[in-house]
């Protein structure tokens, strides 16, 4: 119910939830961590969860401009 009523609150909890998820899974190996993003099997799934909290915060930032224009 989050999406439909405060999109923005989403956009803004769903990359700060993505980011300690990141950041706990690399606390303790970073360097394996990347590694293992890194790699050819997984560079697809690493670059769609990498891009999915800067779509949502785009999307967010087009539902102000639009309530910015009515």
């Amino acid at each position: 119910m989050l999406v439909f009523f405060n999109p923005i609150k989403f956009g803004i909890t769903f990359t700060f939830g993505n980011l300690l998820s990141l950041g706990s899974t690399a606390f303790l190996r970073p360097k394996t961590q990347l590694t293992m993003m890194l790699d050819p099997v997984r560079i697809y799934a690493t670059a769609t969860y990498l891009s999915s909290p800067q779509q949502a915060l785009n999307s967010c930032g087009n539902r102000i401009r639009v309530q910015a224009l009515i």
